[in-house]
């Protein structure tokens, strides 16, 4: 069916719609008649209302400040204002307003005139609809601290700051962390840390010393200071964590052991101590001691050694003094008594339970195939030339060695070498050292010994002088009336890289009036190309026994292969 032009309608204008209303009504077409246009001009639409805060209530986001908010009286505008503005505009323009529905139209009653019906929508399947009497509520806005160019730059300063004192934070802590290890924490189940009681020898480990088995453990702490020649040596540096424990023979109150175990940050740090104290044992620099003899252990630990050590203050003590290195750990023990040394074979022995526990808990070597081998002391500084701690100690009343170098060779004669000590035949250079008795009784006070080394071209040379030497200290007697030689028994050794050490040593007595005489002792030895020749002036109070003279001159070849 079809239908004229649409009627405007006869009721009232519309009046404003109250706030809680859409502003305007949905209008209902028929829509089975094609739309010819209107007859007359519609009636004019009603100004829009300007949507200001008033026109719903208050909400708290409204008590807030807003980033866009616009510039008021007094407040200059700059290009961010007017950005935030008009943003804040464009928002509130997409604010949603109740819009006119169409709708099927519906025929008027006979004698009623037209009037458009307000008809809702239709729905879309499975589309929840808002309700159409509802009145429109304003969307509230996402607000952002970072929504705009100006708010990105006030807050990037403080992010900066922010992130860099985290950064430093950081950086400081693990600094402090790494300066600073700090106390022990609490080990896992089943962990044995360095330091734990176990890591030091127990009263058990000690039976088999051949020293009794009724071991105790005292009240005394040791310091590392307690241990003879080796010292503070081993502690000074690395900052390591210590636990001592001294033990006493309750069957013999002079049998001793001191021990102390000191951890270290790493492995690196750890074998850099173990070779200051095996260098301190070796020179003993305290003079406390004379180092009797030095043994390389195989198959103890990472790295092992065991120096014997003898002391003399009214008795004569003898020192068994281990240093081993299990990982990052070092241990230290020294065994004391005035009987018959420990062997260093029985210590090694002793020592390896202990060491085991150690290695159990995740350091180092394990002991395995332990063996004893002897060695060289470390070497003094410079290396090459006797040392105090390799004096014997002839009597608690004479004094400290020291030792003195000479700028030049001095009048050195046996009265028997027959050849110019300053000068021999095809040598390429001479030094001298002096080692002295100091401290002791003042009639002792020039006792000592002379050390030449000669250096040569060759083995051959070295041993050329040597053999005459000999030879015209052995037929003095024939030569100079006054004198007596007593031949001792020759020496032989092996120095350092497996060099040939070759000596004879002699006493030689000139008679100079009556009782009167003067008595020496004299060692000449050849170390590859390098000559050497120890003579000392003794006397009927004070004199090395023949075993004294012939491990000293040992010693001097041992000392001279070092260099």
């Amino acid at each position: 069916m079809g239908l004229g032009p649409a009627t405007p309608p006869t009721t009232p204008p519309p009046t404003p719609a109250a706030p809680d209303q859409a502003p305007y009504p949905p209008y209902a077409f028929d829509r089975s008649q094609p739309f010819a246009g209107p007859t007359a001009p519609p009636a004019a639409r009603p100004p829009a209302q300007e949507f200001t805060p008033q026109s719903r209530p208050a909400t708290p986001a409204d008590e807030q400040p807003h980033p866009f908010e616009s510039a008021s009286a007094g407040r200059r505008f700059s290009l961010d204002n007017l950005i935030e503005q008009t943003a804040d505009d464009a928002l509130r323009t997409l604010e949603p307003e109740a819009a006119p529905t169409l709708a099927p139209s519906i025929e008027p009653e006979p004698g009623q005139p037209f009037a458009p019906q307000p008809v809702a929508p239709e729905a879309p399947d499975a589309a929840v609809q808002p309700d159409a009497d509802a009145a429109p509520t304003r969307q509230t806005r996402c607000r952002f601290p970072f929504s705009s160019a100006s708010s990105q730059r006030r807050w990037l300063p403080a992010v900066v700051i922010i992130a860099a004192v985290v950064v430093v934070a950081l950086i400081v802590g693990v600094a402090v962390w790494l300066l600073n290890p700090g106390p022990a924490t609490t080990p896992p189940a089943g962990f044995t840390p360095a330091q734990a009681p176990d890591a030091l020898l127990s009263p058990t480990d000690l039976q088999n010393l051949g020293l009794g088995a009724d071991w105790e453990e005292t009240s005394t702490s040791p310091t590392p200071a307690d241990i003879v020649c080796v010292g503070p040596a081993a502690t000074e540096n690395g900052s390591p964590r210590l636990m001592t424990r001294q033990l006493m023979s309750q069957s013999n109150e002079t049998n001793l052991v001191n021990q102390f175990v000191a951890t270290f940050a790493d492995d690196a740090t750890a074998s850099a101590a173990y070779q200051a104290a095996v260098t301190a044992s070796g020179t003993c620099p305290d003079g406390s001691a004379q180092v009797a003899g030095a043994f390389t252990i195989n198959g103890l630990a990472d790295q092992a050694t065991i120096v014997a050590a003898v002391t003399a203050d009214q008795d004569t003590t003898n020192h068994t003094i281990l240093m081993a290195r299990t990982g990052r750990t070092l241990s230290v023990v020294d065994v004391s008594t005035p009987d018959d040394a420990v062997l260093p074979a029985t210590l090694a022995d002793a020592a390896v339970p202990v060491l085991s526990r150690l290695c159990a808990a995740g350091q180092g070597t394990c002991p395995s195939s332990v063996s004893v081998a002897q060695a060289i002391p470390a070497a003094g500084n410079p290396p090459g030339w006797l040392v105090p701690a390799d004096m014997p100690l002839l009597s608690p009343s004479a004094g400290l060695w020291g030792a003195s170098d000479r700028p030049q060779l001095t009048n050195v004669s046996s009265q028997c070498d027959g050849v110019n000590l300053k000068s021999l035949p095809d040598m390429k250079s001479a030094h001298q050292r002096t080692l002295i008795l100091t401290g002791g009784s003042a009639q002792l006070s020039d006792f000592g010994v002379d050390q030449l080394v000669y250096t040569f071209s060759n083995a051959k040379d070295a041993t050329a002088d040597y053999k005459t030497l000999t030879k015209n200290i052995k037929s003095c007697a024939k030569t100079v009336l006054t004198a007596t030689v007593k031949t001792g028994k020759a020496v032989q050794g092996t120095g350092e890289d497996d060099v040939k050490i070759t000596a004879s040593t002699y006493k030689i007595t000139h008679k100079i009036s009556g009782d009167k005489q003067t008595t020496y002792r004299v060692a000449v030895l050849t170390v590859g190309d390098r000559l050497g020749y120890l003579l000392a002036n003794v006397n009927p109070d004070l004199d090395f026994t023949d075993t004294q003279w012939q491990a000293l001159t040992l010693r001097a070849g041992e000392r001279i292969s070092q260099s």
